[in-house]
């Protein structure tokens, strides 16, 4: 009951997220709502939504072992930022789609046309990874959006506590002016969505704010919110505290930046690697089998 609620109350949060980020009409309206206010049915095939409840209305599903599968691929997609779009059943029904094809596309291809064999496997293992990659993918765009965001969105924060605005109005001035500045911010949203959450959505703010950490998932924002938290409960002038926090969380991004370019050449060339290595199995392979067989009927 108390999830059902919770539930309930996130999704009302984010159904007047666009209110928020539209007052005095400084953003347009979010396109993720339609004119009744509700978010808009992400479109997919009929059969994956049909996969999608067979799925939850397994069996397996009430296991022990699923629904701590199922919880932390919910956390993951809610990391990703398309929790709106697919429940956990969803895509899972998705990515068994996608295997699907996958392994039958290429077999089909193979049984139709003289297509290497090393082809065919290549590029139906390729299929069995995507879901997975395309995930990780996600997430990490998204949290280096995050932390990209973060320095900015602090300084409007403290600039608008410094103008004497309380934290909410705060809050909501910063998400207003972030969203100006970038029509495709996290950071807005997801603070708009906790002020909802906690002021119509029966949280308490502290929880409504930690709850952006678990949206997140980056250092920078546990360490930004937790020093928000801590100044709310302590009455700290908050507006000191998150100037000061401003060089900290910049140089954080900094720091991500730096490790993000070193990791980068090393895999680059790694993928140079594997990519000659796998071209010269599919070709040169064959060409080796039928050296083989011909010394062999020579021999013989």
């Amino acid at each position: 009951m108390i999830t059902r609620n919770r539930s309930q109350a996130s999704s009302e949060a984010n159904r007047r997220v666009a209110d928020i980020l539209d007052l005095d009409e400084l953003v347009e309206p979010d396109a993720s709502v339609d004119s009744s206010g509700s978010p808009e049915r992400t479109k997919r095939p009929r059969a994956i939504n049909t996969l999608a409840e067979r799925i939850a209305d397994s069996e397996y599903a009430k296991q022990e072992d699923s629904r701590s599968f199922m919880s932390e691929l919910d956390r993951r997609l809610i990391l990703a930022g398309i929790r709106n779009s697919y429940s956990p059943e969803q895509a899972i029904a998705a990515s068994l789609a996608i295997w699907s094809f996958g392994t039958l596309l290429p077999v089909l291809a193979a049984l139709a046309f003289p297509i290497n064999p090393f082809v065919v496997i290549m590029v139906a293992v390729f299929f069995l990874f995507y879901p997975f990659l395309k995930l990780r993918s996600l997430i990490n765009n998204r949290q280096s959006q995050i932390d990209s965001e973060i320095p900015s969105f602090i300084s409007n924060i403290a600039m608008a506590l410094s103008a004497n605005l309380t934290i909410d109005e705060a809050i909501i001035h910063a998400a207003r002016t972030s969203s100006v500045d970038s029509d495709d911010s996290i950071l807005p949203a997801e603070f708009a969505v906790a002020q909802l959450q906690y002021s119509v959505g029966g949280y308490n703010q502290e929880t409504a704010l930690r709850m952006i950490r678990d949206r997140c998932g980056t250092e920078s924002v546990d360490n930004f919110v937790e020093a928000l938290v801590q100044g709310i409960l302590t009455g700290s002038d908050l507006a000191r505290v998150l100037e000061d926090y401003v060089d900290q969380a910049q140089e954080m991004w900094n720091q991500s930046m730096r490790e993000f370019k070193n990791k980068k050449d090393p895999a680059i060339t790694i993928g140079v690697v594997i990519t000659m290595f796998g071209g010269v199995i599919i070709y040169m392979t064959p060409l080796a089998m039928e050296v083989m067989r011909t010394m062999t009927q020579t021999t013989g």
